[in-house]
This record gives C-alpha cells, structure tokens and sequence, in this order.
C-alpha cells in the first residue's frame, strides 16, 4: 500500500509539474523549427526587411469563410507569417475577409472593384455532405500602406 501511495504522489507531482511549465511558457509562444531546411523560420534578410518597415501596413487576405482543405493550409501558412512578422514589427497587422459573404448587392460590386483592379476568383469544387459545390475563391493577399497597394497572388508558382 506505501508504494502505490509513492507511484501516485510522484505521477500527481510531475502533472502538476508540467501544468505549472505550461501556463508559465504559454505566454511566450515560441516556435521551434526542426525542419532540416528551416522551412518555418524567416531568412535574416527578411527579418531585416520586416524591422526596417515604418509606415504601418495591412496585409489583407481575401480567403475568408469555407474552403477546401488545401485552401485551409494556405490561409492558414499566410496568417503564420504574418504573425510572425507582427512579432518582429507590430505597425505590420493582417485581416482575413471573404470577399464572397454579405448582402448580393455588396457582394457583386466588391466582385466588380476587384476584377476593376485585376484580381479575378478561381473556381473551386468542394465535396459537399451530399453533393458536389462550386465556389469563388480570391487566392490573394493586398498589401496597404497609405495610399499604396499591392496584390500578391497566393497561388503563383
């Protein structure tokens, strides 16, 4: 009986041990790139790049709402970096819209601004529960600064 009290003793110690690392390291989320070709960590000249920015700028990423799981990942890939270039410099701030979501009326004249300054939707399927659906996606992401901006099309090679 002393030793299963001494094995539940030691298993409580150390569950509360790692939950009291945990809320204490949470803060800090820290990422740690073990890729072999550093895949998921900024080169320094980015790094230098994004820190010698002053004007604050909006990277605004039009792939809200629902979409394909590979279309996921990359929204997803984006709003990483961007977090990340947020930490090194916070006048760099990102939002996410889906250009497709509103009222019709509202929906048809974004539609008719974007394709206005060149960036036209794709068409993608998706697998519904029961059936086959067709959505416009805008793969892209509009850099603003001031009066500037500069679209970046997300799915270029």
């Amino acid at each position: 009986m002393d030793r299963r009290w001494k094995v539940i003793l030691k298993f409580i110690v150390l569950a509360t041990s790692l939950l009291l690392l945990n809320i204490f390291i949470s803060p800090l989320n820290y990422q740690l790139d073990l890729t072999e070709e550093k895949r998921f960590t900024l080169s320094a000249a980015s790094t230098e790049l994004v820190f010698d920015i002053e004007e604050p700028v909006v990277i605004h990423i039009l792939m809200g709402g629902k979409l394909p799981a590979g279309m996921k990942r990359l929204r997803e890939s984006c709003i990483d970096v961007l977090t990340q270039f947020n930490k090194l410099n916070p006048s760099i701030s990102h939002l996410v819209s889906n250009p497709g979501e509103g009222p019709v009326e509202e929906v048809n004249n974004r539609r008719k601004e974007l394709a206005e300054a060149g960036l036209y939707p794709v068409n993608i399927r998706m697998m519904g529960t029961s059936e086959m659906a067709e959505t416009l996606i805008y793969p892209f992401a509009v850099a603003i600064s001031g009066n500037k901006q500069i679209a970046v099309n997300l799915l270029e090679e």
